[in-house]
């Protein structure tokens, strides 16, 4: 129950500062989790991760659905592969970024102690 309630606070942490920050608040908002939920190990990995991989997925079916669909067409047009397909691959990436953060703040915490 503690780990789906770090990533809903990760998710929400972190869209609350993408209004400041734009893509990248995925960084403080993974070293802020870590710390706070004091995650160590697989979660330090898997939780940021997941709460952007929800966290943007949610956002993106949102804001394609109103806008009718434009942004999955743009984005299977753009790398030229279905519209499910191009919605992972921001996903991923942007997964892959929170959780190469989160488990670098687990690792400086724990060299720190």
């Amino acid at each position: 129950m503690n780990k789906l309630f770090a990533i809903l606070v990760f998710a929400i942490l972190q869209w609350a500062l993408s209004f400041l920050m734009g893509w990248f608040s995925i960084l403080p908002a993974a070293i802020v989790v870590v710390l706070i939920f004091k995650l160590e190990g697989k979660s330090s990995w898997f939780i940021p991760f997941l709460g952007v991989f929800f966290g943007w997925g949610l956002w993106m079916l949102f804001l394609d659905y109103q806008s009718d669909f434009h942004l999955s067409h743009r984005l299977a047009m753009l790398v030229q592969q279905s519209g499910f397909f191009a919605y992972l691959i921001p996903l991923v990436l942007g997964g892959l970024v929170a959780a190469l953060t989160g488990r670098l703040t687990c690792q400086i915490v724990r060299v720190a102690h």
